[in-house]
């Protein structure tokens, strides 16, 4: 009997590693590409450089959602009028996927921000984390971001789950 259980904790054991490997997050190095990509996007925004900006933006480059798509250069002029309440702004690529001339990413978006409720002379965190599926195209400069998809937003203020309006 104990024999017949070290077997099966082995074959258990190998079928983990084996499936592990065949669900870990598909091209490294295409992690890597994208990661310096959105390094550089993030960088950008934060600090309102709208040539960086706008050369990470394909021509074509949709955000948001159908009834409210937001285009670049919509997403330029927002940039331009941000006032700095989001202070951290991070993303990490969860998956990169490379194929010809197109990719596509998913990544995890966390972005925190303080508000002054002026009425209570209170200050709020608000955090947000956000899965986005992105899709890319690669031009003579490099990789753009084509389409900017929200898969799904968290919010919370102070630490509890934020009940007002988030528009993603």
């Amino acid at each position: 009997m104990g024999k017949t259980r070290l077997l099966t904790a082995g074959v258990l054991a190998l079928a983990w590693v084996s499936m592990s490997s065949a669900f870990a997050p598909p091209g490294n190095g295409a992690i890597q590409v994208f990661q310096s990509r959105y390094d550089q996007f993030t960088k950008a925004y934060s600090a309102k450089d709208l040539k960086t900006l706008g050369s990470l933006l394909a021509p074509d480059f949709k955000t948001g959602s159908y009834a409210r798509p937001i285009d670049k250069k919509m997403l330029l002029e927002s940039c331009a009028r941000s006032n700095g309440v989001f202070q951290t702004r991070t993303r990490k690529v969860l998956t990169a996927v490379m194929n010809g001339n197109k990719a596509s990413t998913m990544v995890r978006q966390v972005t925190v921000g303080t508000f002054h409720d002026r009425k209570k002379n209170l200050k709020h965190e608000i955090v947000l984390v956000i899965v986005c599926a992105d899709t890319w195209i690669k031009s003579p400069t490099g990789w753009q971001i084509r389409h900017m998809k929200n898969i799904h937003t968290t919010a919370t203020q102070d630490g509890k789950p934020y009940k007002g309006h988030i528009e993603t």
